[in-house]
């Protein structure tokens, strides 16, 4: 979440280009207030407090429905502070738990521990991604080795020696961690994963792109999981869950078969997990409550395969505008299930929210075009 989700604090992300008279909806932050929730025992996720008037609080149901409200009404402007503040109350009252228990285990860096917290979330909830199979990637790593890398990674300081001890976590430039990267037996393995989010990165920045990484983490995706779960579909198909997990469809048979995926997570790796930001802030305002299938499942995927093609357009490179334009082409029939074309308010709505509340990957492409 902008404000929220790439250094230390979350706050510390907000992005200048979102203008505050957006929030001018004459409706204060404070005028939903009827019957507050009792939020006292919900530890927070982070150590720093919430700049701001923003307190949990503050987000009882009342609150949510009237934010809802507002950005399902054409007429007004975004609620992105509200939407945030949705959002933000969500991942505390949903992360909380986690992050303390983290924490007692003697883990501290901010980075760390927000990570550990969406990882360990995303183990207790999600169950299945598949309904032709069972898999997930619980069945390929314990809790108590992902808290080892965790608690390991974060006392060395090296930044190499930390990355071989964290095995199973991508890290950014700096040594934080982005994701867990977990791979199914037959898969292609963690270190050809690791390798083609490293060349997928290189390839955005050669191209303007600089929060690959960053944009990933405020989405709430947290663990990428390679595994065939759908049999019947190519090495490029993806699944994801509300939880953060998102699924690649590959095996060691796609190999021989295609010789590099760079340009496969240069596209899955960004819509995906914006896909994941998606369902979660969703979630956070009650506008969906299913996302596998309904109206859920079809605006999900309709606003991220948008938001993805513009960015890869925006580019300018030639094979990131040939994902470009594929993803629109998969973006139209999403939209024809829900009765509308990619070019719907409502629909344009929604994205333009995304837009505004992440740190969308890429997103300032299309700053500098305007």
């Amino acid at each position: 979440m902008k404000e929220n989700c790439q250094n230390s604090d979350f706050l510390l992300r907000a992005k200048a280009f979102v203008a505050v008279a957006l929030v001018g909806v004459g409706i204060t932050a404070g005028s939903a207030l009827s019957e507050s929730v009792n939020n006292n025992n919900i530890p927070s996720y982070k150590t720093n407090s919430i700049e701001g008037s923003f307190s949990i609080d503050t987000v009882d149901d009342e609150y949510i429905k009237e934010t809802l409200k507002l950005v399902k009404d054409m007429k007004y402007p975004i609620p992105v502070e509200r939407i945030r503040n949705c959002l933000e109350a969500w991942r505390i009252r949903e992360y909380g738990e986690y992050a303390q228990e983290l924490r007692s285990l003697g883990l501290e860096l901010e980075s760390f521990v927000e990570c550990g917290a969406k990882i360990h979330y995303a183990y207790e909830k999600s169950t299945w991604l598949s309904t032709s199979s069972s898999d997930n990637f619980q069945n390929y790593i314990s809790l108590s080795e992902i808290d080892k890398q965790l608690l390991a990674g974060e006392k060395e300081t090296n930044l190499k020696k930390r990355a071989k001890i964290m095995k199973n976590f991508l890290l950014d430039d700096e040594g934080n961690p982005v994701m867990l990267v977990v791979s199914a037996t037959d898969s292609i393995g963690v270190d050809a994963i690791k390798k083609y989010f490293k060349k997928a990165d290189q390839k955005y920045k050669k191209n303007g792109v600089e929060n690959f990484y960053s944009g990933i983490v405020d989405s709430g995706a947290c663990v990428y999981f390679t595994a065939k779960l759908q049999p019947k579909k190519d090495a490029a198909a993806c699944l994801l869950d509300e939880w953060g997990v998102i699924n690649h469809n590959i095996n060691k048979e796609d190999t021989k078969r295609v010789k590099d995926f760079t340009n496969q997570f240069c596209r899955n790796a960004p819509v995906e997990s914006q896909g994941v930001g998606f369902c979660q802030s969703a979630k956070a305002l009650g506008l969906y409550t299913v996302f596998r299938s309904g109206d859920g499942l079809q605006t999900g995927e309709t606003v991220k395969d948008m938001i993805s093609g513009e960015i890869l357009v925006a580019t300018g490179n030639k094979d990131f505008v040939i994902l470009g334009n594929g993803m629109f082409d998969q973006a139209k029939p999403y939209a024809q299930e829900l009765g509308v074309s990619i070019d719907d308010p409502w629909i344009l709505r929604q994205k333009d929210a995304v837009y505004a509340v992440y740190d969308v990957v890429g997103e300032n492409l299309l700053k500098k075009k305007k």
